[in-house]
């Protein structure tokens, strides 16, 4: 996970941009493993790789025969081999820069995004230099790949929280192999939670607030979002109208909260109801004062015909001292 200045700063720019800042922070950090820059000899630098076979495709004549040679180029993908050492991917770039700078920093892609510099003409950069440029900083980085995000029309997976076909889009057809998917929705959840006492205690009243609405299915409340607790809130989701992904995402939250705090409000003005209102949960939250509104208005009558039959009652105790039965 990245430090707190990194955090702060990618969620500036998510949120300027109009992005949930968890979700953007899950998917960079996978992207680049929760490092913004690497130490390259002392100097910070964003994260690079070198596409030997972008290179190829960028070069003819002398100098695609120079980089063949001196092993920058190849036909094949991942014929050039992408070194461990962070110094050592900086040095394969400089020495295909040597034969053409601008191919070859097309043909490697920047940043937290790893986003490719031969995109640079469809961001709307003067250049891919404009390009590289923008990756000395967190926040030029983050730029980079919402361009991207939103050039190829992704921000839809991004705020419906589709992990796998985002991850399809943009990592490609081997994202199930790496995990992509199901490393994003994790991260997801640890942005939202985190691991600190706050973090738990907003488990702890999840888990409370699922036991309210739906007393027939009980979580263990212990701050853990294990798999009960998020088979609870795919079952809440599920019953009203929402994704059941088990995300305990914006409008989970704002529906689980509305939920509660209606039944908590009409336990309090309706004591006599009891359970009733509860039943009606699942069935949607306007289901729920669909419900309510009847019960309180038999209530209401209930009271009325309990009047009526005391002064009916009452009439017939005093009638005989008003009206005496006359004596044959």
């Amino acid at each position: 996970m990245f430090s707190k200045t990194v955090i702060n700063e990618i969620t500036k720019v998510a949120e300027a941009n109009g992005y949930e800042a968890a979700a953007l922070l899950a998917i960079v950090d996978v992207e680049s493993a929760g490092t913004a820059f690497w130490n390259v000899n002392g100097e910070a630098k964003p994260a690079i790789r070198f596409e030997g076979h972008y290179f190829y495709g960028r070069l003819q004549g002398d100098e695609l025969l120079a980089a063949i040679s001196q092993g920058v180029a190849d036909k094949k993908v991942g014929g050039v081999i992408n070194p461990s050492s962070f110094a050592d991917r900086y040095a394969l770039l400089t020495k295909a820069a040597t034969i053409n700078q601008k191919a070859a920093y097309e043909s490697t892609s920047w940043g937290l995004g790893q986003v490719m510099g031969a995109n640079w003409k469809s961001f709307g950069y003067k250049d891919v230099f404009e390009l590289t440029n923008k990756a000395a900083t967190v926040s030029g980085q983050v730029e980079i790949m919402i361009k991207f995000i939103e050039v190829n029309d992704l921000k839809p997976y991004i705020d419906n929280y589709q992990w796998a076909k985002f991850a399809a889009a943009y990592n490609g057809p081997a994202y199930k192999k790496n995990a992509y998917h199901t490393k994003m929705a994790k991260k997801y959840e640890d942005y939202v939670f985190g691991s600190d006492n706050a973090a738990q205690e907003e488990v702890i009243q999840l888990q409370n607030m699922l036991n309210k609405v739906n007393p027939d299915r009980k979580v263990e409340v212990d701050g853990v979002l294990g798999a009960g607790t998020k088979a609870a809130l795919k079952d809440f989701q599920l019953k009203n109208g929402l994704k059941a992904d088990g995300i305990y995402g914006p409008l989970s939250r704002a529906a689980l909260q509305k939920a509660y705090l209606l039944l908590e409000n009409n336990a309090t003005k309706n004591a006599g109801i009891g359970g009733t209102s509860i039943i009606a949960v699942g069935t949607g939250i306007t289901e729920i004062a669909k419900q309510i509104e009847p019960l309180a208005k038999v209530s209401q009558i209930a009271q009325y015909v309990f009047l009526g039959l005391l002064v009916i009652g009452g009439f017939f105790i005093i009638k005989p001292y008003i009206w005496p039965k006359k004596v044959i």
